[in-house]
């Protein structure tokens, strides 16, 4: 054999190793830039969608407290036009919640 050809073709071999090396980069590449892509779209996608949902939390949360609003204002209005019925209200439920904890607490003691 001769010794320029068996360094050329180690020269090729090398060459062609390193020529591979270099496809198998812009294949990684091309790749990681393909999943860099996705990943962004699925990050904005999501951002989208947490939005959205923030959004319809906030709406929610607003209409429920209008809602509590608007059922304190009406009953603050019952009691100023009766006042007496409200505190004939207020002293019954006081009592029958009052009756409830008591015979609760009698009921744990006996256990």
């Amino acid at each position: 054999m001769n010794p320029s050809t068996t360094t050329s073709s180690k020269n090729d071999i090398i060459n062609e190793g390193g020529n591979i090396a270099k496809d198998l980069k812009k294949s990684a590449e091309s790749k990681v830039n393909d999943y860099s892509s996705d990943l962004n779209k699925f990050s904005e996608e999501a951002g989208k969608r947490i939005g959205q949902v923030a959004s319809k939390v906030k709406d929610a949360a607003e209409d429920y407290i209008s809602t509590g609003s608007d059922y304190l204002k009406s009953g603050q209005d019952y009691v100023k036009k009766n006042p007496e019925k409200s505190l004939v209200y207020a002293i019954g439920a006081g009592a029958v919640i009052g009756g409830l904890l008591a015979y609760a607490f009698s009921n744990q003691r006996k256990h």
